[in-house]
């Protein structure tokens, strides 16, 4: 699920499934995808432009809220896609499984596959400029770039269970979440990052 603002906003499930809201989620309506593939991930840059992620390598784009959507994974990998993220000026990621981060520079027409340096899968990412992004997954990895992914350097990671989520403030402040209820804070740009508690931490 992704919010372009507090009204607008998708939401993404297996079967090809995309419903979208226009008052804050009082009211959910179906929009056609095209496809019957599993779907993953969402993201919304405003109103108008979305990408939508999931199974073999799939991504869809829409430049008028849904009205239109247009295939995007033609020469990607085929690996399932979690996650997705793009600047208004067209420069993004996608992660997915076996660590994969594939990287766009116009908007999604062309990917390009990164080397992660993890064989897990990655969940989801946030980026701001289409040059600093984390990416978050399997083994509780988070993975951080300052260079359009250039190099990816592991900034945590180890653990046994999984992280699916991940949200900065600002380049410095973000927080990442988990299984069994963790939830990672960094106010550094993620140099640490401090175990907060979560529903069912002990």
């Amino acid at each position: 699920m992704h919010f372009a603002d507090r009204s607008v906003g998708w939401a993404v499930a297996d079967g090809g499934y995309i419903t979208h809201t226009t008052d804050g989620g009082k009211n959910w309506e179906l929009q056609d995808s095209g496809t019957k593939n599993d779907l993953t991930g969402v993201f919304a840059l405003n109103a108008k432009q979305v990408w939508v992620v999931g199974k073999y390598g799939i991504i869809l784009h829409t430049s008028d809220g849904g009205g239109r959507r247009v295939m995007q994974s033609g020469k990607t990998p085929s690996n399932p896609l979690h996650g997705i993220a793009l600047s208004p000026e067209g420069k993004g990621f996608a992660v997915g499984e076996r660590g994969m981060i594939i990287h766009t520079e116009d908007g999604g027409k062309t990917w390009e596959e990164q080397v992660s340096g993890v064989v897990g899968g990655l969940n989801a990412l946030d980026s701001f400029d289409g040059q600093k992004a984390w990416a978050v997954g399997d083994a509780g990895n988070i993975l951080h770039t300052s260079d359009s992914g250039k190099t990816w350097k592991l900034q945590k990671g180890d653990d046994w269970y999984g992280l699916h989520d991940v949200q900065f403030l600002n380049s410095k402040v973000g927080w990442a979440i988990g299984e069994i209820g963790g939830i990672f804070y960094t106010r550094d740009g993620g140099k640490h990052w401090e175990q907060q508690r979560g529903l069912f931490w002990e």
